[in-house]
């Protein structure tokens, strides 16, 4: 074949009339084969504008950095080489082409940027930014280029009629190097016919030269040392090559020809026929005759489309080995992208080490899609994964992953597995349904801005999910050992549900309409608000710790054999049911005089205040009562606190009721009374009941006497809260008591309960008593050293 004719297209110097049509198109593949998808027009641009050639000829070999070559050379008058990026934008014109390669036609790019133009009998080389440097060889016509390629290592294929020529790329001051030649005229193995070598092209590493014999419709493949390995190409049949003007091998192993006759034939790296893609687009049929494969699956071809020319971008994700596509304008073809049958990545996409996925838009995982991220990287704006018509799923086991939303709809599972793994998402995840999973794995730490959740969150052992701010939950939240960590306020809605085992955190409070069972060990930390309607359970055996305020409104039950210890206040209007055990260790106030009731044992620890508001006598409404089905544990401070009322000497408050009852307060802080009242706390550790009386009315009969001094005595010295002869309430029965007891003798009021029927003492006598008994307090004091 010369260099003046093509297959199917006659002599270069053909004219068209037609404009180029560019155009959406897409050939579905078999099952074990991707998507070839059409993206958009290469070498387009306005008319006029510097990117324009308005008949393209020739894609060449993709450079280093993705860079693409196109010219016009095979069409026209203009001779044009451009330069594109890989997605089609223009940058820059090879300076002086037609005058020094007249009618450009074949090229490609070394991977230092430099640019191999074949034309006018020789090679021009052109520096990376486009300036002509000197030809390869004199202009002798000793050789016909059809075709150019060069590999990592500075050698340069050239297909030179019936062989193939190698040169070095190393200029040496007067030449380049001719370092040998590749086949032979003739039919057989590693033969090329009449017409010679149609296109060559070396596979990514360079380790395999392919070249294409015209006339035997076949591809020959050769080592890089030009031995030859095998042919490609059917005899008859879908495999069959009629017209091959250009070849191109992916990083994957497939070989694609644009065979000029029929569209870009894709065969396997053993030489299987699999597919022929690009036939037509939009109705119009598209004969290729040119085709170059980039290592991140982007293939471009050019060719006849219609009654035009133009050179176009692909897709197909079986042939991506490396890099990053990227999908971010109109111009650079489609925004957003699709992983799932019949879609631009096929079925199935893994993002492995070695790949990128940059989306200015939506990355949609639908139709039975798998999109895998497993050390490679994918920047997107949404991310989708959207089970609605079938299965899809989105995985992510290592690599970077930059997002602002994900959504999980219809089923989807979004699932993040580690150790170690660390996600930071810029906005919002949603899971919009209660068929759809979002899955924080062992070991993961994802960070989100917000979260909305109708489905199902699942938290794994260890695994940490951080929101930044006020989030919501009316679907169902699983812990499994991790943490559910928000930095706000957190809703879980009247259908919400929060269980396992694991630890909540809220830094503005969890108010809990919903239902929240932890059924293994768990913490929560943070203010919780257990609206009418919540309900809080623990069971499992287990202990829970809430570590921040709760107020109970709603149901709070732990279970038989499980325990809950409350760090903070609790309060409220209900209590906890359930046989389980309640421990107070930050605070316990009932609240507006209420009755909070506990179906298991209490223990009030050391370090707890049991706060109980006092606005009347009236039992049940008019002061805080605490009910103990079980074990009541005694220990902490008891304050009492008065709502605008003054307890009057014979009233009586019940504050406590229980099965059984053990320990002491350590600590009574009571309200202060008028003069010549006090407080009498001798029957709070043996009924639950504290009163006011006559000050030194130790036995509350209603006078101050003979038997109350009895009492001191019996009693002095004698240590802790609820005392009887302690009348100050001071945790001691001393000198201070006996005092009280003297400077009130003989008063009178109404007796809180039966009169003992104790002899009241003479005034003569009692006062002989009551200096009996200083004689005995002394004496007592000397004895204890005191």
């Amino acid at each position: 074949m010369s260099s003046s004719s093509r297959p199917g297209f006659g002599t270069r110097r053909t004219t068209f009339g037609c404009a180029v049509i560019a155009c959406l198109w897409a050939v579905g593949a078999g099952p074990a084969q991707a998507q070839f998808t059409y993206l958009n027009q290469v070498a387009g641009g306005p008319v006029n504008s510097p990117g324009y050639i308005p008949l393209p000829s020739i894609v060449s070999n993709v450079g280093p950095d993705g860079q693409i070559l196109v010219d016009e050379g095979f069409f026209g008058n203009s001779e044009l080489l451009k330069a594109y990026s890989a997605d089609g934008n223009y940058l820059q014109t090879l300076a002086n082409v037609n005058q020094t390669i007249n009618t450009p036609e074949f090229s490609a790019i070394g991977p230092d940027g430099t640019y191999y133009v074949s034309g006018n009998s020789n090679i021009g080389v052109f520096s990376s930014t486009g300036t002509f440097q000197r030809y390869l060889l004199s202009t002798d016509g000793r050789f016909n280029p059809l075709g150019v390629a060069v590999n990592s290592t500075g050698s340069l294929y050239l297909a030179n009629s019936s062989q193939i020529d190698v040169y070095s790329t190393t200029f040496n001051g007067t030449n380049y190097p001719l370092l040998g030649t590749i086949g032979s005229a003739g039919t057989g193995p590693g033969q090329f016919g009449g017409s010679g070598v149609s296109a060559i092209t070396l596979d990514p590493t360079g380790a395999n030269v392919y070249a294409a014999d015209a006339s035997g419709n076949r591809i020959e493949v050769f080592s890089a040392g030009g031995t030859y390995q095998s042919s490609i190409g059917d005899a008859s049949g879908p495999g069959h090559l009629n017209q091959i003007s250009g070849v191109g091998v992916s990083g994957t192993g497939l070989l694609y020809a644009a065979d000029s006759a029929s569209g870009i034939k894709v065969f396997s790296s053993s030489g299987t026929y699999l597919q022929t893609v690009a036939t037509t687009v939009n109705g119009q049929s598209f004969l290729p005759f040119s085709v170059s494969i980039a290592p991140t699956g982007l293939v471009y071809a050019a060719g006849q489309i219609g009654a035009g020319a133009g050179a176009f971008r692909f897709f197909d994700p079986a042939s991506w080995s490396s890099g990053t596509n990227t999908f971010t304008n109109a111009a650079a073809g489609p925004t957003s992208v699709t992983v799932g049958f019949g879609q631009m990545m096929g079925g199935q996409l893994t993002l492995d080490a070695n790949k990128g996925l940059a989306v200015g838009q939506t990355t949609t995982v639908n139709n039975s899609g798998v999109l895998t991220l497993a050390g490679g990287t994918l920047s997107t704006n949404n991310l989708v994964v959207d089970g609605t018509s079938s299965s899809a799923s989105f995985t992510m086991t290592g690599g970077t992953l930059t997002a602002n939303n994900i959504t999980v709809s219809g089923g989807g599972v979004a699932d993040f597995v580690g150790p170690p793994l660390s996600v930071n998402l810029n906005g919002l995840v949603s899971v919009t349904d209660a068929t759809s999973q979002f899955k924080v794995e062992q070991g993961t730490t994802f960070t989100a801005a917000a979260l909305n959740n109708n489905g199902n969150v699942v938290l794994g052992n260890n695994a940490n999910f951080v929101v930044l701010s006020n989030s919501f939950n009316l679907g169902t939240a699983t812990l499994n050992g991790g943490e559910l960590d928000i930095r706000g306020l957190f809703g879980n809605g009247p259908a919400g549900l929060i269980q396992g085992a694991g630890t909540l955190s809220t830094t503005s409070g969890l108010s809990n309409n919903g239902t929240i069972q932890f059924t293994g060990q768990s913490s929560v930390m943070g203010v919780v608000n257990n609206l009418s309607n919540g309900v809080i359970e623990v069971s499992g055996g287990q202990s829970h710790t809430f570590f921040g305020g709760v107020s109970n409104d709603g149901l709070i039950k732990i279970d038989p054999g499980s325990s809950a210890t409350f760090q903070g206040n609790f309060t409220g209007a209900h209590g906890t049911s359930g046989t389980g055990t309640v421990t107070f260790a930050g605070g316990l106030s009932p609240g507006d005089p209420v009755s909070l009731s506990f179906g298991g044992n209490v223990v009030l620890q050391h370090s707890n205040v049991t706060l109980m508001n006092l606005a009347s006598a009236t039992p049940g409404t008019g002061y805080d009562q605490i009910n103990v089905a079980g074990q009541l544990s005694l220990d902490g401070t008891l304050q009492l606190l008065l709502q605008n009322f003054t307890p009057q000497v014979g009233q009586s408050f019940h504050l406590f009721n229980w099965g059984t009852e053990t320990g002491l307060f350590s600590q009574l802080t009571l309200p202060a009374l008028p003069a010549g009242e006090s407080w009498n706390a001798s029957h709070l550790n043996t009924d639950g009941t504290i009163s006011v009386t006559i000050s030194g009315d130790v036995n509350g009969d209603g006078i101050v006497n003979g038997q109350d001094l009895a009492l001191v005595s019996s009693n002095y010295l004698h240590t802790g809260t609820g005392q009887s002869g302690d009348v100050n309430n001071d945790g001691i029965v001393n000198g201070q008591d006996l005092a009280l007891v003297s400077s009130n003798w003989l008063h009178s009021a109404p007796a809180m309960s039966a009169t003992v029927s104790t002899p009241v003492p003479e005034p003569a006598t009692a006062v002989l008593v009551l200096f009996s008994i200083a004689g005995l307090a002394i004496a007592r004091l000397r004895l204890f050293g005191r």
